[in-house]
Order: structure tokens, then sequence, then C-alpha cells
């Protein structure tokens, strides 16, 4: 099938929690109020669709040359394994500036096994690396990082052979 990327600055509340509601994505979708201010205040949002039915929608938050996070990442269940979530990003980090802009995304628990295949888990254990100077299989986080942060590093750092991980949470 056919499928056609686009920028689009206005989406409707009810295809967003339509498209939302069949990706299985948790989201506030019985609350339309605060699904309208979702969406008036995002600055980046990508959709994919197919016969012009909304299939997958990337919703950002971003400056277009420093940083982006990728906040909501939804692609209707009948429609996964399709390539779509994966162009979605692709779209999502073009538009936000290319190779320059970092994108954040962080997983809902049921996508690990999509991620993981995109290698973008590995990819944020190496920015952490990186940032921390600590190149060697350790992993460490900084003060004042998120708990929430911590507990998903903390779970996946096994899983990429770090030898440790050291987490300082406040």
């Amino acid at each position: 099938m056919n499928t056609i990327y686009a920028r689009e600055d206005h989406l409707g509340a009810d295809e967003y929690m339509d498209v939302v509601a069949k990706s299985g994505l948790n989201r506030p979708i019985e609350d339309r109020g605060r699904i309208e201010r979702m969406l008036a205040h995002a600055n980046l949002i990508l959709t994919a669709r197919q016969d012009g039915r909304l299939v997958g929608v990337a919703r950002s938050l971003t400056d277009f040359c420093f940083c982006c996070y990728l906040s909501d990442l939804a692609v209707d269940k009948a429609c996964q394994g399709q390539g779509i979530g994966k162009r979605l990003i692709e779209e999502t980090r073009t538009a936000a500036g290319g190779a320059q802009t970092t994108t954040l995304l962080l997983s809902a628990p049921t996508a690990m096994s999509f991620y993981q295949g995109l290698y973008l888990l590995r990819t944020l254990v190496n920015l952490c690396n990186a940032r921390t100077q600590k190149l060697s299989t350790s992993l460490e986080l900084s003060v004042g990082c998120s708990c929430l942060i911590k507990r998903v590093f903390t779970s996946y750092c096994k899983w990429f052979g770090c030898s440790r991980a050291t987490n300082v949470c406040t």
C-alpha cells in the first residue's frame, strides 16, 4: 500500500485520537480538550496516510536547530511492520534540523523490540557515555537525572553489555 508522509500543522483531534487508540499508545484520548491543547502546542507533527486515512503520527516539540523531543510516535496496529514508524522518525529528524539536531524519544515499554531493531537504545547509551566521558562499557548518569531515565538505562544496561551502571539521581 502507498503511504504518504507529510508535515501537518493543524492535525484534527478526532484523527489523532483514532490513530492513538488503534496504536495502543497510552495518551489521554478520553480528554478531548487536553488532546486539542497537546496538538495546538506541538510545533512539529508528521503524519503517515494510506488512501487518505491517518495510519501514523509523530508529534514533537523542537527548536529546529539543537533539540527535538518526539513525544508521540503512534502507528495503527493494523499497519505496523510496514516501516511507517521508522520513516516517521526519519522525517521528524529531517524536519527538526537534520544531523545537527538531537532527537529524543522515550519509548513505551511495549515498543522496546521496535526501538532495539532501530539501534536507538544503543545510540542513547553511546550518547550518554560520550556526554559523561565514560568511553568504557560502563554507564553513568549524573546528578539531577530523572529517575525514570535511571530505571530505563539500568534496565537496558545489561542488554547492551555494560559491565556496571552507576546512577545518582536527586
